[in-house]
Protein backbone atom coordinates (compact mmCIF):
# COMPACT_ATOMS: atom_id res chain seq x y z
CA UNK A 1 0.00 0.00 0.00
CA UNK A 2 1.11 3.42 -0.78
CA UNK A 3 0.14 6.37 1.76
CA UNK A 4 -0.60 9.42 0.58
CA UNK A 5 1.44 12.10 0.83
CA UNK A 6 4.20 9.81 2.82
CA UNK A 7 7.23 12.16 4.09
CA UNK A 8 9.64 9.57 5.67
CA UNK A 9 11.93 10.48 8.36
CA UNK A 10 16.07 10.30 7.66
CA UNK A 11 16.33 6.89 6.45
CA UNK A 12 20.25 7.09 6.05
CA UNK A 13 20.05 6.24 9.75
CA UNK A 14 18.05 3.22 9.51
CA UNK A 15 20.40 0.24 9.89
CA UNK A 16 22.52 1.87 12.49
CA UNK A 17 19.40 2.86 14.52
CA UNK A 18 17.65 -0.33 13.99
CA UNK A 19 20.19 -2.23 15.49
CA UNK A 20 20.51 0.03 18.12
CA UNK A 21 16.61 0.00 18.96
CA UNK A 22 17.39 -3.81 18.74
CA UNK A 23 20.58 -4.14 21.55
CA UNK A 24 18.03 -1.98 23.86
CA UNK A 25 15.19 -3.71 23.89
CA UNK A 26 16.42 -6.53 22.96
CA UNK A 27 13.40 -6.87 20.94
CA UNK A 28 13.30 -7.79 16.93
CA UNK A 29 10.36 -6.05 14.32
CA UNK A 30 8.49 -8.95 11.99
CA UNK A 31 10.80 -9.02 8.74
CA UNK A 32 7.63 -6.86 6.53
CA UNK A 33 7.70 -4.18 9.75
CA UNK A 34 11.95 -4.49 9.25
CA UNK A 35 11.66 -3.84 6.04
CA UNK A 36 9.53 -0.78 5.93
CA UNK A 37 11.66 0.85 8.85
CA UNK A 38 14.97 0.41 6.34
CA UNK A 39 13.22 1.61 4.26
CA UNK A 40 11.50 4.54 5.38
CA UNK A 41 12.20 5.26 9.21
CA UNK A 42 8.77 6.07 9.50
CA UNK A 43 6.90 9.28 8.54
CA UNK A 44 4.05 11.02 8.32
CA UNK A 45 1.19 11.03 5.88
CA UNK A 46 -2.07 11.98 5.08
CA UNK A 47 -4.48 10.80 7.61
CA UNK A 48 -6.41 7.65 7.52
CA UNK A 49 -8.97 5.63 9.16
CA UNK A 50 -8.77 1.79 10.33
CA UNK A 51 -12.08 0.74 11.24
CA UNK A 52 -10.92 -2.15 14.52
CA UNK A 53 -13.39 -5.11 13.25
CA UNK A 54 -12.40 -7.29 16.41
CA UNK A 55 -13.73 -5.13 19.33
CA UNK A 56 -14.90 -1.51 20.16
CA UNK A 57 -11.91 -0.06 22.35
CA UNK A 58 -12.28 0.27 25.88
CA UNK A 59 -11.81 3.83 26.79
CA UNK A 60 -10.64 5.59 23.08
CA UNK A 61 -14.12 5.32 21.06
CA UNK A 62 -14.19 7.01 17.82
CA UNK A 63 -17.47 6.02 16.65
CA UNK A 64 -16.74 3.10 18.49
CA UNK A 65 -14.43 0.98 15.92
CA UNK A 66 -12.85 4.27 14.01
CA UNK A 67 -9.32 5.18 14.70
CA UNK A 68 -7.24 7.78 12.80
CA UNK A 69 -3.20 7.43 11.74
CA UNK A 70 -0.93 9.97 10.50
CA UNK A 71 2.32 8.88 11.60
CA UNK A 72 4.27 6.12 12.03
CA UNK A 73 7.27 6.98 14.42
CA UNK A 74 10.82 7.20 13.60
CA UNK A 75 13.41 4.38 15.26
CA UNK A 76 14.32 6.65 18.03
CA UNK A 77 10.86 7.76 18.79
CA UNK A 78 10.57 4.05 19.38
CA UNK A 79 13.41 3.68 21.59
CA UNK A 80 12.33 6.83 23.48
CA UNK A 81 8.60 5.71 23.83
CA UNK A 82 9.54 2.09 24.75
CA UNK A 83 11.74 3.59 27.70
CA UNK A 84 8.90 5.85 28.20
CA UNK A 85 6.21 3.19 28.63
CA UNK A 86 8.49 0.75 30.91
CA UNK A 87 9.29 3.21 33.49
CA UNK A 88 5.74 4.94 33.83
CA UNK A 89 4.48 1.24 33.71
CA UNK A 90 7.21 -0.18 36.57
CA UNK A 91 5.89 2.83 39.03
CA UNK A 92 2.61 0.81 39.41
CA UNK A 93 3.15 -2.95 37.82
CA UNK A 94 5.74 -5.74 38.33
CA UNK A 95 6.95 -5.50 34.70
CA UNK A 96 10.07 -7.78 35.91
CA UNK A 97 7.53 -10.59 35.20
CA UNK A 98 8.26 -12.22 31.89
CA UNK A 99 4.80 -12.46 31.08
CA UNK A 100 3.84 -8.73 31.50
CA UNK A 101 2.80 -8.40 27.40
CA UNK A 102 4.95 -4.50 27.23
CA UNK A 103 7.85 -6.51 27.48
CA UNK A 104 7.28 -8.55 23.81
CA UNK A 105 5.70 -4.62 22.61
CA UNK A 106 7.44 -2.37 20.41
CA UNK A 107 5.22 1.07 19.91
CA UNK A 108 5.31 2.11 16.26
CA UNK A 109 2.44 5.15 16.52
CA UNK A 110 -0.42 6.32 18.57
CA UNK A 111 -3.94 6.94 19.05
CA UNK A 112 -4.76 10.38 21.34
CA UNK A 113 -1.15 9.63 23.05
CA UNK A 114 -2.37 5.56 23.25
CA UNK A 115 0.17 3.34 21.93
CA UNK A 116 -0.17 1.15 18.83
CA UNK A 117 2.39 -1.53 19.50
CA UNK A 118 3.98 -4.70 17.64
CA UNK A 119 4.62 -7.82 19.70
CA UNK A 120 8.07 -8.88 18.77
CA UNK A 121 8.33 -11.98 20.95
CA UNK A 122 6.12 -15.41 21.32
CA UNK A 123 3.23 -16.42 20.06
CA UNK A 124 1.68 -13.27 18.95
CA UNK A 125 4.89 -12.22 17.30
CA UNK A 126 3.87 -9.69 14.66
CA UNK A 127 0.42 -8.68 16.23
CA UNK A 128 -1.34 -4.90 16.01
CA UNK A 129 -2.21 -3.97 19.39
CA UNK A 130 -3.69 -1.17 20.97
CA UNK A 131 -2.67 -0.41 24.28
CA UNK A 132 -4.30 1.88 26.39
CA UNK A 133 -3.72 3.71 29.75
CA UNK A 134 -6.37 4.83 31.72
CA UNK A 135 -6.08 7.66 35.02
CA UNK A 136 -6.53 5.78 38.49
CA UNK A 137 -6.94 8.02 41.67
CA UNK A 138 -5.40 5.76 43.90
CA UNK A 139 -3.00 4.49 41.19
CA UNK A 140 -1.91 7.25 38.53
CA UNK A 141 -1.99 5.90 35.16
CA UNK A 142 -2.45 2.07 34.31
CA UNK A 143 -2.38 0.57 31.08
CA UNK A 144 -5.17 -1.88 29.78
CA UNK A 145 -4.77 -4.93 28.38
CA UNK A 146 -3.74 -4.65 24.98
CA UNK A 147 -6.56 -4.94 22.24
CA UNK A 148 -5.87 -6.56 18.68
CA UNK A 149 -6.17 -4.19 15.81
CA UNK A 150 -4.39 -6.27 13.36
CA UNK A 151 -3.01 -10.13 12.62
CA UNK A 152 0.00 -8.16 10.82
CA UNK A 153 1.40 -4.98 9.85
CA UNK A 154 0.10 -5.78 6.20
CA UNK A 155 -3.07 -6.45 7.48
CA UNK A 156 -3.05 -2.88 9.30
CA UNK A 157 -1.88 -1.22 5.92
CA UNK A 158 -4.74 -2.87 4.35
CA UNK A 159 -7.17 -1.69 6.44
CA UNK A 160 -6.29 1.94 6.49
CA UNK A 161 -8.45 4.01 4.00
CA UNK A 162 -8.49 7.49 3.85
CA UNK A 163 -10.45 9.41 5.89
CA UNK A 164 -12.18 11.05 3.38
CA UNK A 165 -12.92 7.75 1.44
CA UNK A 166 -14.58 5.92 4.40
CA UNK A 167 -18.30 6.84 3.58
CA UNK A 168 -19.21 4.74 6.54
CA UNK A 169 -16.79 7.14 8.60
CA UNK A 170 -17.94 10.21 7.28
CA UNK A 171 -21.75 9.57 7.77
CA UNK A 172 -20.48 8.77 11.51
CA UNK A 173 -18.95 11.81 12.11
CA UNK A 174 -21.83 13.67 10.29
CA UNK A 175 -24.44 12.83 12.66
Amino acid sequence: MKLKNFRPNNISKGTEELKKLYRATDLKFPYSLEQFYLATNGGRFCTYVVKNEYEPWLSYPLFEYYFDLCIFYSIDDILEKYEYLKEEAMIYLDITNKAFYLNYMLPITDVNDNCICVCCKGEDTGKIYLVEWISSQSQGILPLPQQLIANSFEELLEKMVLEEDDEEYQRLIRM
